[in-house]
Formats: structure tokens, sequence, C-alpha cells
């Protein structure tokens, strides 16, 4: 986590934080009902302080800089770091120009012609979810997040039917962050961590319901 955190990476941050709040949440489901708004209340505050803490280190004032950079994008665009106003901007650009093929999209790989043509730099589009919908459109949308919805909703089951596993909501908790993460990330294709983690889950979820 530490090593995360000194990358720099905003996204490292970003999912090491929902990674902590999954923890916090698990931790607080199993407590008694009475105590639990309590136990919250104390969680967050504890929590905060250790990440104000960890910030104000010299080791991290890298992240720090890069992250109130990003933040500058819902202030002020003109005050935000080049990298994140152009991941906006490529954002714009493919959710304008799926309009236009909605159905089937563009074909893979052609987000990099439309953002060379608009933008004028060859270049996917950092956002899992446009991409696929520029490149395949509606269709193949459903065809390849089809499956993940698939999955999470069986997740679901797991976890109503096996409440003390860990197993499973560890799992199911990587898939979340694993959609976190597709926001600034390109995971469909190139990535062959993506289609490990999908075999580990598909495989996770037929022994489960096996046994």
């Amino acid at each position: 986590m530490l090593t995360s955190i000194a990358s720099g990476s905003r996204k490292a941050l970003l999912l090491i934080i929902g990674g902590i709040a999954l923890v916090i949440y698990c931790r607080i489901s199993k407590i008694d009902r009475g105590r639990i708004y309590i136990k919250i209340i104390l969680s967050v505050i504890i929590t905060f302080i250790v990440i104000c803490l960890l910030m104000s280190l010299d080791i991290f004032s890298t992240a720090v800089g890069r992250f109130e950079q990003f933040m500058n994008l819902f202030r002020n665009a003109k005050e935000a770091d080049g990298s994140s106003g152009v991941r906006a901007e490529m954002i714009i650009v493919g959710l304008k120009n799926y309009w236009n093929e909605p159905v089937l999209g563009y074909g893979l790989g052609n987000s990099r012609i439309i953002n060379m043509s608009e933008m004028g730099m060859i270049a996917y589009s950092h956002n899992d979810y446009v991409e696929l919908l520029l490149n395949g459109g509606l269709i193949g949308f459903i065809i390849y997040y089809g499956m993940i919805v698939a999955l999470f909703k069986e997740y679901i089951k797991l976890m109503k039917s096996n409440p003390d596993n860990t197993d499973v909501r560890l799992s199911f908790y990587i898939l979340i962050l694993f959609l976190i993460m597709n926001f600034a990330a390109v995971t469909y294709y190139g990535n062959i961590m993506t289609y490990v983690y999908l075999i580990l889950w598909i495989s996770h979820l037929e022994i489960m319901k096996r046994n």
C-alpha cells in the first residue's frame, strides 16, 4: 500500500481508499446493530486521521500534488494537470461520437482514429466504458459488461447465502475495485490480467455453487 501511494498514481490512491472503505464496511456489517453507528463514526475518524498523517510525509508529496491537480479539474479546468484535462476531453469526445454509431460502434481500436481527428493525438479513450461504447457500440458494451453484471449478481446471491465466507467477500470487493478502476483505464483488451481475474471469478463462483 505504501509503495502504491508513494508512486504518485491517482488510480492506485483511489483503489486504496476504495479498498479501505470496503474493508471497513465488511467489518461493521458484522457488528451488533445497536453499536454500528458508533463504530462507523469512529472508523471514519480514525481512517481520516491516519490518511492525513500519511499524506503529511514527504514520501507521499508526489501523490498529494497529483491528486490536488486532479481535483482542480472539478473547480477550474485551466488549473488541472495536463493528464486529467486530456482524459476528461477524451471522455467528452468519445461520448459525443458514440451517438453517431450507437448500435455497433466504430470497430475495435478505432477510438484512436477518432481521437486523432478530434484531438490531434493517437490514443485510446483511457476509460473502459467509453472505449467499449465507442468501439463496440451498445451491442459490444452489453456483451462484455453483461458478463460482468452477471458475475456481480451471482456474488450478491452468494454473500446472502454465505455471509461469513471471507473468500466470497474478498472476491466481490476485488470485482468492485476492478469496476472503479475502469473509469480511468482500458482493461478489456491487451491486458492479460483482466482475463486472469475473469477466469478466477467465474471458477470461484462455479466451485461455490457446486459445493
